[in-house]
């Protein structure tokens, strides 16, 4: 599917919209192309950030909160890119806050006054 989203440190994971072939629910794919941890640092790096999104995908399967993304399908790794498959995801926190108006930036307003009586 369609890229939705992006995630992660400097944003490394592209999100895209799938269905789940088993029963054809919603899911999302996370998808990290290795090439690009190179453009971000330097090419000795590359096995280390990769070993550090493929650990953190590998603790996140273990949790089961209804808080927590829920993984449906465990990672997958081939030369090229790292992918596992969640429940549906419309964006992460870092895309919203990216799409926010600069005048909704601050606290929200609760009608309380800011002054003491």
């Amino acid at each position: 599917g369609k890229v939705v989203a992006s995630a992660g440190p400097e944003h490394v994971w592209k999100i895209h919209d799938a269905y789940r072939k088993s029963d054809g629910k919603e899911v999302s794919v996370f998808v990290f192309e290795k090439r690009s941890a190179e453009k971000l640092h330097k090419p000795k790096r590359k096995e280390t950030v990769t070993e550090l999104l493929r650990g953190s995908v590998r603790q996140l399967e273990r949790f089961r909160h209804p808080k927590v993304l829920q993984v449906h399908h465990p990672i997958e790794e081939c030369n090229d890119t790292l992918a596992f498959a969640s429940e549906p995801v419309l964006a992460s926190l870092a895309n919203i806050l990216a799409f926010q108006e600069p005048s909704q930036v601050g606290p929200p307003a609760t009608g309380a006054s800011q002054h003491p009586p």
